[in-house]
């Protein structure tokens, strides 16, 4: 479903309240206006299971008005894969009303690059009544990649940690490895660690494990 279409299906989700199951626009036609026809259209609503916007390039402007769906609904499992959000879009989403309540979120391949947005992201993680079971982050480099793991250690909910980058294989060295393994083996609740590198081909990705999933 496209810009248009999300528009004209507002009046039909604007007519019903309570809980929705899944909603999952087509991959690339969202675009930016897209959200904002989805925050007017699921504003009757006070719980989502299921948002996937993944690969529909809505940017920092349509993640503002995600981030506002957020604000008024609470949302289990946010997709967010390929659609360009950075660092400011990401401080808007965790300071949301019901950030602490998302249980999964999938921000792979989009250009958060700069300390705030995985400060953000940490600040999150270490919140008490932080919901967040399952996180995948791309991280291209050691401060950020340290940033999430030493936040982790205040988390006592997160069962796996997904990373994914180009440079995945030089990020991870042997005390990274040794502090990922203390995490999990001190931690009950942790399932897995992943560190994944990400190798393009045209428009085709590639993934080969740099690290072997950890698992308790």
């Amino acid at each position: 479903m496209n810009s248009t279409g999300m528009e004209i299906m507002s009046p039909f989700l604007m007519s019903m309240t309570g809980t929705l199951r899944y909603v999952c626009p087509n991959n690339g036609e969202l675009g930016s206006m897209g959200p904002k026809h989805l925050s007017e259209a699921l504003t009757n609503y006070d719980h989502l299971h299921e948002l996937h916007i993944r690969l529909n390039s809505i940017g920092d402007f349509g993640m503002g008005h995600i981030s506002n769906i957020l604000d008024n609904v609470r949302i289990d499992s946010l997709h967010l894969k390929w659609n360009g959000i950075a660092d400011i879009s990401i401080e808007r989403l965790v300071a949301a009303r019901n950030a602490a309540h998302l249980r999964e979120l999938y921000l792979e391949n989009n250009p958060i690059e700069r300390n705030h947005g995985f400060d953000a992201i940490a600040s999150l993680l270490r919140r008490e009544d932080s919901e967040l079971r399952v996180l995948r982050i791309g991280v291209e480099y050691p401060g950020h990649l340290w940033i999430l793991l030493q936040s982790l250690q205040y988390n006592k909910k997160m069962e796996v940690l997904g990373l994914s980058g180009m440079n995945m294989g030089g990020l991870i060295d042997d005390n990274c490895i040794n502090f990922m393994q203390n995490l999990v083996c001190n931690r009950s609740s942790f399932a897995s660690l992943y560190a994944n590198k990400s190798i393009y081909a045209e428009s085709d990705v590639v993934t080969t494990t740099c690290l072997t999933p950890i698992r308790y």
